[in-house]
């Protein structure tokens, strides 16, 4: 059984075909690595954008403390206390909690959907 120049030695018909599988083998390696990459990528932008909720949420209700704080230290140093100064006081009094409410819905919100993402 002789073979033709054209026909490529044995070993050497072997040897391409172990080439090709590894290298199917390394770009489905690739594509998993990529594909696993692009969920963690995802996965942490959800976790920045809860993040950024909870500290905005945070510095509205530090804000309206000290706006609060205030209205307070005004009405206590004036001379003459207006109807004004005393309904200054008052709204912010009431937009306290009101605030901290707003705030802990988010975050037990934000916390649930942080666990069906990390489920998911």
């Amino acid at each position: 059984m002789t073979r033709s120049a054209a026909e490529p030695a044995p070993i050497r018909r072997v040897l391409l075909r172990a080439y090709t599988v590894a290298m199917v083998a390394a770009m489905l390696g690739i594509l998993a690595v990529v594909g696993n990459s692009i969920r963690l990528l995802e996965d942490m932008t959800g976790n920045v954008e809860v993040a950024q909720r909870r500290a905005e949420n945070l510095s509205n209700s530090q804000r309206e403390m000290l706006r609060l704080l205030l209205a307070v230290t005004e009405l206590a140093g004036a001379e003459q206390a207006t109807d004004a100064m005393r309904t200054a006081v008052e709204l912010r009094l009431f937009r306290m909690p009101r605030m901290i409410a707003i705030g802990t819905i988010r975050m037990r919100r934000n916390a649930v959907v942080s666990r069906l993402r990390s489920c998911g």
